[in-house]
């Protein structure tokens, strides 16, 4: 019955043997634990964590059996503290599986995140400006490794004048900064540019990585006299009928904020403005240069200081694609045709055809605007080509479109007379 092989234990079946009647069969039956005699051992896990992160370990493990067979079984970990995976090294956990006295084990090992600091891989750390005669401060600050770091400036290089780091990585001091106008912009302003070592205190070797930081040190308000910075010919060089968005000119020194404005009798290409930072706007319609004089007020009180200079804006024609009558071509020949275009910002031009043009079958055109191949097919297509120019400011790309057409010719036939 199903109770006597419900459980562990032993039991006794009886039969009969056919064409006797004295004569009985026994069996005896041993009932034993499943788990106990199939599961031979199970495999050692292995997981991977950073310090202060518990471990993620498995809900289940791979069991051997002594059939041969693997299964999937559940398992129940032994508690795992903190203070296991709060540093580098390895542990060992072990779990229990029901109905088996065989333990899954699991070793963890804590690596630490990779070493690094703000700007490396080979971007530029950004610290904060600092202003000549104020006192400065301000921390890089490593993450991952093993802290904790030591941060040290690699030789030959130097902090800006008054400046000193610590080996925590703080940069203090009161910065000094002379001041002087070499072709037209003040030195006060210019960033340096140094690299630090972070070295951490992973063990038995100790990891360093290295990053170029840059700090710049601006002249204190009012210790520059107010001024123009900057080339006085504007470098954007717009593009008639292109909208444009020039800032023409920087204000320095003097005390912020600046307004800008032209002076009496000044004035700009047609179709322009200029705000008061400075920045022309706008869609030029006329090219040629324009000159024109710009007066900077500062905000000083109780008298605003004021500089004027001249400048030169230079505003190019429009780009166009001529209308061109491209060459015929012949059925079978090679052919080659070249589109050119004019204006706009300079050479090199792309091209390309409008969306839904096509070429004559087996002609190809390059971004040069040249047309070459060998044609496959007689008869006239039209098609559309844009041309775009290189921006010399974000967003002031000119294009434009012009429709062409090819007209390939059938090739000669030649009859061979069929003789007799």
């Amino acid at each position: 019955t199903a109770s006597q092989y419900a459980s562990a234990g032993t039991f006794i079946v009886t039969g009969t043997i056919a064409e006797s009647t004295t004569i009985k069969a026994t069996a005896t039956v041993t009932v034993v634990n499943n788990v106990d005699t199939i599961i031979t051992s199970v495999n050692v896990i292995k997981v991977t964590t950073t310090p202060g992160v518990a471990p993620a370990l498995p809900s289940t493990v791979i069991a051997n059996m002594s059939n041969g067979r693997t299964e999937l079984v559940n398992v129940t970990w032994a508690n795992v503290t903190p203070s296991q995976y709060g540093s580098e090294g390895t542990f060992t956990v072990s779990g229990a599986i029901a109905n088996t006295t065989v333990l899954a084990m699991v070793n963890v090992t804590v690596t630490p995140a990779a070493l690094s600091f703000p700007g490396e891989n080979g971007i530029d750390y950004n610290l904060p400006d600092g202003i000549a005669g104020t006192a400065y401060t301000a921390n890089i600050i490593a993450t991952g490794g093993t802290p904790p770091y030591n941060y040290t400036l690699e030789y030959p290089n130097s902090l800006p004048a008054g400046l000193t780091m610590g080996t925590d990585g703080t940069i203090s001091g009161i910065p000094i900064q002379d001041w002087t106008e070499t072709q037209g912009m003040p030195i006060g302003g210019v960033a340096d540019i140094f690299t630090v070592n972070v070295t951490d205190s992973a063990t038995p070797t100790a990891r360093t990585v290295s990053n170029k930081c840059v700090l710049t040190v601006r002249p204190a308000l009012g210790s520059i006299p107010l001024m123009f910075w900057g080339p006085q010919t504007c470098q954007c060089y717009p593009v008639v009928g292109t909208p444009c968005n020039c800032l023409v000119t920087c204000v320095y020194g003097g005390t912020p904020p600046y307004s800008v404005a032209l002076a009496s009798g000044s004035s700009l290409p047609a179709g322009l403005t200029m705000g008061t930072d400075g920045t022309i706007s706008g869609t030029p319609t006329v090219s040629g240069t324009a000159s024109f004089t710009l007066i900077a007020t500062d905000s000083t009180k109780p008298t605003a200081e004021t500089v004027s200079a001249p400048f030169n804006f230079t505003v190019l024609p429009a780009l166009s694609l001529p209308s061109t009558t491209l060459a015929d071509g012949t059925v079978g020949t090679a052919y080659t045709a070249s589109i050119s275009a004019t204006g706009g910002t300079s050479l090199p031009y792309s091209y390309a055809l409008a969306s839904g043009s096509s070429l004559p079958t087996g002609l190809t055109m390059g971004t040069d605007g040249t047309i070459s191949g060998t044609p496959t097919a007689s008869g006239t297509t039209s098609f559309t080509v844009n041309v775009t120019d290189i921006a010399l400011q974000t967003g002031q790309t000119a294009t434009a479109s012009q429709t062409f057409s090819i007209t390939v010719l059938a090739g000669n036939k030649v009859t061979v007379p069929v003789l007799p």
